[in-house]
């Protein structure tokens, strides 16, 4: 502290020193006599050699070497201090912070290199979205990613689905029909149809390439999640009557009902294809075998957990959740015991998704953040930050690409840098 006193004292000084100079000139300019105009031409005088004025000294010249060498010395040390302080709060997510340090570091105009460096690093923890464009009116509730990345999907509470071509952030064709809030969209495994769900109790499927609406069937009830077969062949919805449901996605008849015993919040398949995950409004998960409606495991949660989303791992043998206690919880599907839990968001956790290859775990919460997890260690890769609250998220298959949505409407993609992809080791989408 006391060498930053110092060092302020002295850049006053000298700046004061100049200020000063400047006014004792003008005010000799000022003062000098003006002589009124003569009524006759005064005779001619003799010409007179100017005489040159003194020039004004510069502050800066006046201060010794020594102090000046010292000068630098300081605001040396001041700049590596401020670059320590910046890189712990990167480490510690405190981006803010981290920014106001490095523009500090910035105006002293010392050690550039390692200012932007620490620059490039901000960045890549934070990150910032390729893209942004607004989804729709009202909140996005579900957004879904093709399986070549090519393609994104959103819906929201204006009852329309939007089809998205990634790459440029351009609107394809818009999917109406549905005559209340659409709450589920999902590609097909071949990108070639879209399932929607809606409170107006329908599930429907859309051909991505006309927009044309090629199957609806009646839930009976208010649709919340609703998810394809592997294979493509079926799809399963859950909804406010306290079931899950698998449809025959050729035909739309209905195959097989698993009585849940509450409000179903989430389903989803397993890779494998046999068994179906669902989650409801108390935060109890159940796995089901598909083939004859029999309940596998119930993974037992809390009043306050809630299950808002769920994703099974590619090789099913863990199931991960989070609700909006703000946790995410892992579980063992074989014994369905509980293996590990840990916070990573400050509110609920709104959205949740995997890469194909089972080793980085994408969450979206209501703190408005969208963080990238290893998932053999927990360890948090990196976060981004989005200006409102994050509502779904979804992420390539090749862990290169995170889509999420927000609370006022729109939408951001995320490029992962290149320390998530070094973890996934996967080509691009």
């Amino acid at each position: 502290m006391r060498s930053e006193s110092m060092l302020r004292w002295l850049l006053v000084v000298l700046i004061g020193l100049g200020v000063l100079l400047v006014v004792d000139d003008q005010l000799r300019r000022r003062l000098q006599p003006v002589s009124p105009p003569p009524l006759l031409a005064p005779p001619a005088e003799p010409e007179q050699t100017a005489v040159p004025r003194p020039a004004v000294p510069s502050p800066v010249a006046a201060v010794p070497e020594v102090e000046l060498a010292e000068l630098r010395v300081r605001m040396e040390s001041r700049v590596e201090e401020l670059h320590r302080k910046a890189e712990t709060a990167i480490r510690s997510r405190e981006f803010g912070r981290a920014q106001s340090l490095l523009d500090q570091a910035g105006l002293l105009l010392l050690q550039r290199q390692r200012t932007d460096e620490l620059r490039q690093l901000l960045v890549e923890r934070r990150g910032r979205p390729a893209r942004r464009w607004a989804g729709g009116l009202g909140r996005v509730s579900s957004v879904a990613l093709s399986p070549d990345g090519r393609w994104a999907v959103s819906s929201g509470e204006d009852k329309r689905v939007k089809l998205w071509e990634v790459a440029s952030g351009r609107e394809v064709r818009v999917l109406e029909g549905h005559q209340a809030w659409v709450g589920t969209v999902a590609f097909s495994p071949d990108g070639q149809r879209v399932l929607t769900g809606s409170d107006d109790r329908t599930l429907r499927l859309w051909e991505t390439s006309t927009g044309r609406e090629v199957l609806r069937v009646d839930h009976g009830w208010p649709v919340r999640s609703g998810a394809f077969s592997p294979g493509g062949d079926f799809f399963v919805s859950g909804g406010e009557d306290k079931s899950v449901r698998l449809w025959d996605a050729r035909g739309g008849q209905l195959v097989q009902t698993f009585p849940h015993g509450r409000a179903v919040t989430v389903v989803t398949f397993a890779a494998d294809g046999v068994r179906v995950a669902s989650g409801d409004d108390r935060g109890t998960v159940k796995l089901w075998k598909v083939s004859s409606g029999e309940l596998l495991t119930t993974f037992a949660g809390s009043p306050s957990e809630g299950g808002g989303c769920l994703v099974l791992s590619g090789d099913g043998r863990w199931l991960a959740g989070g609700g909006n206690d703000g946790l995410l919880r892992v579980w063992d599907v074989a014994s369905g015991r509980l293996e590990r839990s840990w916070r990573v968001h400050t509110g609920e956790v709104t959205g949740l998704g995997i890469t194909s290859d089972n080793r980085v775990v994408v969450t979206g919460g209501g703190d408005g953040r969208i963080k990238i997890w290893e998932c053999e260690t927990g360890r948090e890769l990196c976060g981004f930050e989005q200006t409102d609250g994050v509502t779904c998220v979804a992420v390539s298959a090749a862990g290169r690409f995170v889509l999420s949505g927000g609370e006022d409407g729109s939408l951001s993609g995320w490029e992962l840098p290149p320390l998530t992809r070094a973890v996934t080791n996967t080509a691009l989408p």
